[in-house]
């Protein structure tokens, strides 16, 4: 998530160093534990490995491999991708564990990469999502740093070098397209704003109560 950074996050790290933002060692120090459904027990994964441990490891491997067969440029043309996109990644997982706690370990990483209920992505989305991302990379290397203060100091930053070009509790409540390609934001609580772009970046829910003109594909719409 947004809390950690990877080496292979470039962008990002070079904005943080040109803001001042320092990093630290994102790597959890000290024991690890595993909770699941109130039940706790010490993580040693790589000495004494549990049976649930085990079953994550190997599931993860399988998954891995799997994710190195996407075509990442056209995950459409991957070998096998109907099949795979036709099978939700919860499917596999009840398919490829053998262990309870195996399984709400592999759920948990899913839930943390796409924000969402396993049964609900499909298959070849996340492991094209991975392999985009690089599955070692994720792996290995994500959470090597954390930023000092929190990742929302950059934001905050920002934030203070632009002044008072940053306006708070203004919604946008109807964007327009101009006839000369710009854009007009409007509101019920500011003037209307001409700009080259609109960058939206909000959830998709929220835009339900953003008006387009002219309105969005019917795509688009759809993820509305």
């Amino acid at each position: 998530g947004g809390t950690w950074a990877g080496p292979t996050q470039k962008a990002i790290l070079a904005l943080a160093a040109e803001l001042g933002i320092a990093t630290k060692n994102g790597k959890p120090e000290g024991k690890t534990f595993y909770g699941n459904r109130g039940q706790w027990s010490q993580v040693d994964a790589e000495t004494n490995p549990s049976a649930e441990q085990q079953d994550f490891s190997e599931a993860l491997a399988r998954f891995g491999a799997l994710s190195e067969t996407v075509v990442r440029t056209a995950p459409w043309s991957t070998p096998g991708a109907q099949a795979l996109d036709s099978k939700t990644a919860g499917q596999w997982l009840r398919e490829n564990t053998r262990t309870e706690g195996g399984r709400a370990l592999f759920e948990g990483c899913i839930r943390k990469m796409q924000g969402g209920d396993p049964d609900e992505v499909s298959l070849l989305w996340i492991l094209h999502f991975v392999a985009t991302a690089s599955f070692r990379d994720l792996l290995d290397t994500a959470e090597d740093y954390r930023f000092i203060g929190g990742s929302q100091t950059i934001s905050l930053e920002i934030a203070r070098r632009l002044g008072d070009r940053v306006r708070t509790n203004s919604q946008v409540t109807r964007i327009v397209r101009n006839p000369d390609g710009g854009v007009t934001l409007e509101g019920d609580t500011f003037a209307p704003v001409t700009a080259r772009r609109a960058i939206v970046t909000s959830m998709p829910a929220a835009l339900r109560s953003v008006k387009f003109d002219p309105p969005l594909p019917d795509a688009q719409r759809d993820m509305i």
